[in-house]
Parts: structure tokens; C-alpha cells; sequence
């Protein structure tokens, strides 16, 4: 049986093979949450499966007995995460924003023209 838990600031992620385990995961922060005056948003929290369920209709799970919603993609810290066999991270979003900054820089850079083996790239190229 392989669970966790992965935080940063007010961000969590609980990690369960079993969904029994998830739910314990999610009663035990419910009743942790409650003794420390910290409540769960529900709108705001998701269920993502991964792996040879992830396209299988699976049981709801609670938060203080609130139905949490099951979705195929989710984003934490920026980064977008993808349902499937295997799981997937979906960077295209990071990469477009990395090349807008980038051109930001050099199309208002004073002396970009005289750097050595320098690409600018138009963003226009990389907009899906």
C-alpha cells in the first residue's frame, strides 16, 4: 500500500493506489482541518485518476460529506496535469509563456542585435 501526501503553502495533493485509502485520507484531513479551524473548499478540489481506471465511472468520494468532483486534467502550481495509462504533464502553456517573455526581452532589448548566436522567436509561431 503506497499513499502521501505532497503540500506547498496552502496547496495539497493526497496520493492513494486505493480509493478506501483516499477516503480515510480525505476523513482524516476533514477532522484534522476541523481541530485547527481550517475548512476544505470543496468547489475548488478535484479527484484525478491515473492509470487502468482513469476512463472507468468511479464512486464518489467525500469531503465532509460534500461529493468531490472527479476530472480528467488538473492544474497544481502552474503545471497541468493530464488523465491517462500513464501520467501525463501538459507544458505547452509554460513553454508559450517562456517564449513571449523571451521575446518581450529582445524585442525591447537596446543591444540585442549584437548578441552573438542569438534566436528571437515570434510568439505568433508558438500559439495553439
Amino acid at each position: 500500500m503506497n499513499t502521501g501526501c505532497i503540500a506547498y503553502a496552502d496547496d495539497i495533493i493526497l496520493l492513494s493506489a486505493s480509493l478506501i485509502n483516499l477516503q480515510k485520507m480525505l476523513n482524516i484531513c476533514c477532522v484534522q482541518g476541523s481541530t485547527l479551524d481550517i475548512q476544505f473548499n470543496v468547489d475548488k478540489s478535484f479527484l484525478f485518476a491515473v492509470g487502468k481506471s482513469c476512463s472507468e465511472i468511479l464512486p464518489a468520494l467525500t469531503i465532509s460529506d460534500v461529493a468531490v468532483a472527479w476530472t480528467d486534467s488538473l492544474k497544481y502550481l502552474g503545471v497541468k496535469f493530464v488523465s491517462d495509462k500513464r501520467l501525463n504533464v501538459d507544458i505547452s502553456l509554460v513553454m508559450r509563456k517562456f517564449y513571449a517573455a523571451t521575446n518581450s526581452i529582445f524585442s525591447h532589448g537596446k543591444y540585442t542585435s549584437s548578441l552573438p548566436n542569438c534566436v528571437c522567436w515570434s510568439p505568433s509561431y508558438f500559439l495553439y
